[in-house]
């Protein structure tokens, strides 16, 4: 699912008031790895000036929950998409890997998280590379 400024969009929603201020720099489509590079599920990321960001989208049995069937004022790009985790930047250590596609992510409770650049609209060729401001 392209990405279209989705986490700008649910940033801006009723739901997250607290981020209204947040401008989304990057968003992109990532892949979440095990420790061991198996893949775990699709992950939309952002960065904004201050957060760094992880959306995931959560699909609802809509056979137990019929009213979002129902509902005609949601956004179909943001319906399914929820926030997991979200750091300050200056908590967030981007660990090089041998693989330049792989982001290491250490959380500030030295938790790393593995993100695989996912290869949608032609970004291959997109090297990860992050520097301190």
């Amino acid at each position: 699912m392209p990405t279209n400024d989705r986490l700008q969009k649910l940033l801006r929603s009723e739901e997250y008031s607290e981020f209204t201020e947040q401008n989304v720099i990057l968003e992109s489509q990532f892949v979440e790895l095990t420790h061991r590079g198996d893949p775990i599920k699709v992950v939309l990321i952002g960065i904004t000036e201050e957060l760094f960001i992880v959306a995931t989208d959560v699909i609802n049995d809509l056979r137990k929950s019929r009213a979002s069937v129902l509902m005609t004022d949601v956004d179909p790009d943001t319906v399914d998409l929820e926030l997991e985790w979200v750091v300050p930047n200056l908590q967030v250590i981007p660990v090089p890997v041998h693989n330049e596609h792989v982001l290491d992510v250490r959380g500030h409770n030295d938790h790393h998280r593995y993100f695989l650049v996912s290869a949608t609209r032609g970004n291959e060729e997109i090297i990860v590379h992050f520097e301190a401001v």
